[in-house]
C-alpha cells in the first residue's frame, strides 16, 4: 500500500511541474494556449484542470496566470 502512495505523490509532482510548464511558458504572455483566440485546447485544458480542482490536488490560486486563463476560457 505504501508504494501506491509514493506512486500518487510521483505522479501529482510530474502534474505540477507540466503546471508550471503552463504557467511560465504558455501563459505567461498570451491569453489562451494556442493563439489569441479560445481553442479546443483550452476548453479541454480547463476541463482537466477544473477536476483537478475539485479532486483537491490543485488549488487555482498557485498560479496566477492560469487562473486568469480559466476566467477567461
Amino acid at each position: 500500500m505504501l508504494h501506491r502512495f509514493k506512486q500518487i505523490e510521483k505522479y501529482k509532482a510530474q502534474m505540477l511541474n507540466y503546471l508550471d510548464l503552463i504557467e511560465n511558458i504558455r501563459l505567461k504572455d498570451k491569453f489562451f494556449l494556442i493563439s489569441n483566440k479560445t481553442s479546443v485546447s483550452d476548453v479541454f485544458g480547463a476541463c482537466q484542470l477544473k477536476q483537478l480542482h475539485v479532486a483537491e490536488y490543485y488549488s487555482h490560486a498557485e498560479k496566477p496566470y492560469i487562473n486568469a486563463w480559466l476566467e477567461r476560457v
